[in-house]
């Protein structure tokens, strides 16, 4: 990824450049930290699309300064249908489906119970036995 690329891309009509961590054909880990630099440092919000990233690299939101990260659990052996999404605190949120008051009001329904304790456990048992 060229980088001057996604600088000279970047225009005052840009409200939010997503991009992903890693390739899921290619393994290549793209510069998370240097792409959620160069956002910041122009005003733009960030989603790091961590899907194929998640089970195979360290994530650590502290130190990846997304406004948004996406993953899915099944990825690391969490069971199919569950995912998180982190938002920073104070990063613009608006829910796609209104109802209850769940989440802090960002998201309607009932969560699935089953499915958060096997991606927390999956999570869990992913760094604890990280592969390769």
């Amino acid at each position: 990824m060229n980088l001057a690329d996604l600088e000279a891309a970047i225009t005052d009509q840009t409200a939010v450049v997503s991009l992903m961590w890693a390739n899921n054909e290619t393994g290549v880990l793209f510069p998370v930290e240097r792409i959620a630099e160069i956002c910041r440092s122009r005003g733009v919000l960030y989603h790091c699309d961590a899907v194929q990233a998640a089970g195979k690299v360290e994530i650590d939101v502290r130190k990846i300064p997304a406004d948004y990260l996406s993953l899915t659990g099944h990825k690391f052996h969490a069971p199919k249908g569950i995912g998180a999404l982190y938002v920073r605190r104070k990063a613009p949120f608006s829910p796609l489906v209104y109802g209850g008051h769940q989440e802090r009001n960002r998201r309607g329904g009932t969560e699935s119970v089953p499915l958060i304790v096997g991606m927390g456990k999956a999570a869990q048992l992913t760094r604890e036995h990280p592969p390769g």
